[in-house]
């Protein structure tokens, strides 16, 4: 492995659970108190399944505006 694949690795992981966090905080914030158990569930399983979705694309954009980078410095520098 490469520091360009470490680094991106790292970025992803941090990526993802600012994003889980996010998306978490959204989702308490939004639930009525007093649900019962099977909203409960659903809730939680949705958000989870959210947030791993929205994370999943961050990090691919993210990975591809690194790449773009280092491509555009490859050609300043050349």
């Amino acid at each position: 492995m490469n520091w360009i694949s470490i680094g991106k690795g790292a970025l992803g992981v941090v990526t993802s659970l600012g994003v889980s966090n996010i998306v978490g905080n959204i989702v308490k914030s939004t639930t009525p108190a007093g649900l019962n158990t099977f909203n409960k569930i659903t809730i939680a399983v949705g958000s989870f399944v959210l947030g791993s979705m929205i994370a999943d694309k961050t990090v691919k954009y993210l990975n591809e505006e690194i790449d773009n980078l280092l491509t555009k410095k490859e050609e300043v520098v050349g």
